[in-house]
């Protein structure tokens, strides 16, 4: 068997010594720092609502029958929005699932919230509903319809 040369030694003592070197770089070159965190859980922020008849806040609002309106009229309601949640909110509404779907060609719905920006929680303050029917409504025709209110914080 023949002996390794002098040159393959010296290149695996170079090649040792490369790696040795580029090892020691590599660890200078990561270091960790550990931070400590500290925090509190607080409460969840939640938006809520319910619609009353009463100022009260007693009478949960289900259902409203507008009865028969003619064309050409309006009906209001003053109803009370209560905020249910844990911090301030507003106001907004939406219909939705209209019966008949074109309904809401000839039935005016507007929800009037009086201004109420940033309702507090556990305040209550009056809305007004207008029901209207407009001049093109097809006479003797049923008609509902969803009502939303958003309580958005």
């Amino acid at each position: 068997m023949s002996q390794p040369s002098p040159n393959y030694k010296n290149a695996t003592i170079a090649l040792i010594g490369v790696a040795i070197f580029l090892s020691a770089i590599i660890l200078a070159l990561v270091y960790t720092v550990t931070i400590q965190n500290t925090g509190q859980v607080g409460t969840l922020k939640v938006a809520g609502c319910q619609i009353y008849y009463d100022a009260g806040a007693t009478q949960n609002v289900t259902s409203i029958n507008w009865g028969t309106l003619e064309p050409n009229s309006s009906l209001n309601l003053t109803l009370y929005a209560k905020n249910l949640g844990n911090m301030p909110v507003n106001w907004t509404f939406q219909t939705a699932n209209w019966n008949p779907q074109n309904a809401q060609s000839y039935i005016y719905v507007n929800v009037d919230f009086k201004g109420a920006q940033n309702t507090q929680p556990n305040q209550v303050i009056p809305i007004v509903i207008t029901n209207s029917v407009l001049s093109n409504a097809p006479q003797g025709t049923s008609y509902s319809y969803n009502l939303k209110i958003n309580a958005t914080g």
